[in-house]
């Protein structure tokens, strides 16, 4: 079976730097894209580096023509992005409280949906929404 090559925006940090390293891990290939080149290609040598015989890059993309349609929605993740509210211990409990589970997502949380959402287990799976968010939703 053809391993799946995956597309990752925003690979250079965060949700996306982790669901590289997820996929890699998991023996997928990944193509990632970032306003931040370097960071993204940075990246995908590390995944390259840390689980052969994948293959990464930062540019570039070969779709399969049964390519699904499936977007993930995190809820608050822990990423560099929001750094700065989360080092506010009022404002990062506000950020705790929006969630059913009353805490924040990590990254690597985030990746492990996008990989299953990539594994043969998901083959069934199209035009959906996986929403990882702690049950944010249920608030």
């Amino acid at each position: 079976m053809r391993r799946p090559t995956c597309v990752v925006t925003g690979s250079a940090c965060g949700i996306g730097a982790a669901t590289v390293a997820a996929l890699a891990a998991s023996g997928n290939d990944t193509f990632g894209f970032d306003l931040q080149q370097q960071a993204a290609q940075d990246v995908a040598l590390q995944a390259e580096r840390e689980h052969p015989p994948t293959r990464h890059a930062a540019i570039g993309v070969d779709v399969a023509d049964e390519a699904g349609v499936i977007t993930v929605s995190p809820g608050v993740t822990d990423t560099p992005m929001i750094e700065r509210p989360l080092s506010d211990p009022t404002q990062r409990r506000r950020l705790e409280d929006l969630a059913a589970q009353r805490r924040i997502g990590a990254a690597a949380e985030i990746a492990s949906g996008i990989v299953y959402l990539l594994s043969p287990g998901a083959s069934f799976t199209h035009g959906a929404n996986l929403v990882i968010d702690g049950g944010l939703v249920l608030q």
